[in-house]
């Protein structure tokens, strides 16, 4: 095989290995994971429908028989059947035939795979460096003729060798950035794998990608330019099919920080102040909180378990490495104590007769991991009881809230696949609903003494959180036009 039909080779094997690992994906996101320019990735496309390998639908590809095959092979056959009559440059091929330079190219990788690129005298201009040295002696040749030219000549000359060492630097910048793309798309792959088997399923499909989205919005910033330089991160939501269940498959927990200056409290405002209380006095009442500790995981800047302990005549703990006794709107206590740290296992030994955690489970991208270890911490101590609180997943998807997908956020629950965590994790679920303008999940579980086999949890409603995901993925594209839109003529007006 010589030369160019290698190439084309090598870059159908970069796109396979690109399907096959990571599934279904759109033309943008295969090229983003292998590199390949249009040509390259158009001539490999056409490589593998020859060999029966890959399939469209929609924008998304995917490994399976093709069914491109019919379009290829007259495109191919018309190409053929003019190189088989004369020689011509590839680069003409789209006028000549008339076709658009996509088939050409998926064509000519077909054609190579048949091993019949032999007619061609100039094969397309594949690789960089080729195209850089062209570029080079053209602008040398350009320089030669205008020297007879003396009152320009140094002023074009200064042009050109500007130019030319702008491209040459460029140049090598373009080949690191390759390498260090290369390193990032392995250490990507293991991340991926890493966070899809919490899952525990193999029918993962995605339905949301964002990208270049700043990993907090609640950090306090001292400047303009801070949050301008601040980092970003992607978002690729996947729904498992079998559970329901919901995750950032590209969240990297490395770049979160959850340290002094970072700020969630909702303490000033009354509403939800309101909304605080009712459910501190409904938690008391429901579970005779009365003279008992209360243990609570991510407690913010105090206010719930402030709440809790004060109502109750409560002793309370409170684990967040974001609390500041500074930024905090509550009272000091005595009977109430914050632990600047994570929870885990280390703290099992703090005693509690309720544990509650709110809004911190959507933080944690392993949540059976979690839930476990507070499940494990517990231990044998089967009358205490837990309460979790997390946004709910079919309010954002119906409505499309879009501003309610954090880059924070990584994990999304609905009512059953939060249920069915808790089940698979050793709880039984004493209740679960839905609160605040049915914003937020609200789930009581006490400890049971056998984990539920995986196979053995109920597995209802999935179908509906699978329907609401495809009408949020066939709409929110629109609607985020639309909002472009809003904040151009806003921009327009205010301008």
């Amino acid at each position: 095989m010589r030369e160019v039909e290698l190439e084309f080779g090598i870059n159908a094997g970069k796109l396979w290995r690109a399907l096959d690992s990571r599934g279904s994906l759109t033309k943008n996101q295969l090229m983003k994971h292998t590199n390949l320019k249009t040509d390259e990735f158009n001539g490999a496309v056409g490589w593998l429908a020859k060999e029966n390998k890959i399939r469209r639908d929609g924008e998304f590809y995917k490994l399976d028989q093709t069914n491109l095959n019919i379009k290829i092979e007259e495109d191919a056959g018309m190409i053929w059947n003019l190189l088989d009559t004369k020689k011509c440059n590839m680069n003409n091929l789209s006028k000549i035939t008339q076709l658009d330079e996509e088939d050409v190219q998926i064509a000519l990788g077909w054609l190579a795979r048949d091993g019949k690129l032999d007619k061609i005298c100039h094969r397309t201009d594949i690789d960089s460096i080729s195209s850089e040295k062209n570029e080079i002696g053209n602008l040398k040749e350009e320089i030669n003729s205008l020297k007879s030219d003396l009152d320009t000549r140094n002023m074009i000359i200064k042009e050109i060798t500007e130019q030319l060492t702008n491209k040459q630097t460029q140049f090598i910048e373009n080949t690191v950035a390759v390498g260090i793309q290369n390193l990032e798309l392995d250490q990507m792959k293991n991340k991926l794998m890493d966070n899809t088997n919490e899952i525990n399923s193999t029918q993962l499909e995605i339905f949301y990608c964002l990208e270049n989205v700043p990993v907090h919005s609640v950090r306090l910033l001292a400047s303009r330019e801070e949050a301008l330089d601040y980092p970003s991160g992607d978002i690729t939501l996947v729904i498992c099919h079998d559970c329901g269940f919901i995750a950032n498959i590209m969240y990297n927990p490395a770049l979160q920080d959850y340290s002094f200056s970072y700020e969630a409290t909702q303490a000033y405002s009354s509403t939800f102040n309101a909304f605080h209380r009712k459910l501190a006095e409904r938690l008391i009442e429901k579970y005779n909180l009365y003279h008992k500790t209360i243990l609570e995981i991510g407690c913010g800047q105090g206010e719930f378990l402030s709440m809790l302990c004060d109502l109750g005549h409560n002793q309370g703990f409170g684990f967040d490495p974001a609390y500041s006794s500074d930024r905090s709107t509550v009272q000091a206590h005595e009977n109430v104590h914050f632990i600047k740290d994570f929870y885990s296992e280390k703290y099992a030994d703090y005693p509690a007769d309720f544990i509650c955690c709110k809004m911190t489970l959507e933080h944690i991208s392993h949540p059976a991991e979690f839930v476990s270890m507070v499940r494990k911490s517990i231990g044998d101590r089967e009358n205490i009881t837990v309460f979790f609180q997390v946004p709910d997943v079919m309010r954002i998807l119906k409505e499309a809230a879009f501003w309610d997908i954090y880059y924070e956020h990584c994990s999304y629950f609905s009512q059953e696949s939060l249920s069915r965590l808790f089940s698979i994790c050793g709880f039984e679920t004493l209740s679960i609903e839905r609160e605040y303008d049915n914003q937020y999940l609200l789930i009581d579980a006490k400890p049971i003494n056998e984990q539920l086999p995986l196979q053995d949890v109920k597995k209802d409603g999935v179908g509906e959180i699978l329907k609401e995901a495809l009408n949020f993925k066939q709409t929110i594209q629109s609607i985020l036009i639309d909002w472009h839109h809003k904040l151009e003529q806003i921009h327009s007006v205010v301008v």
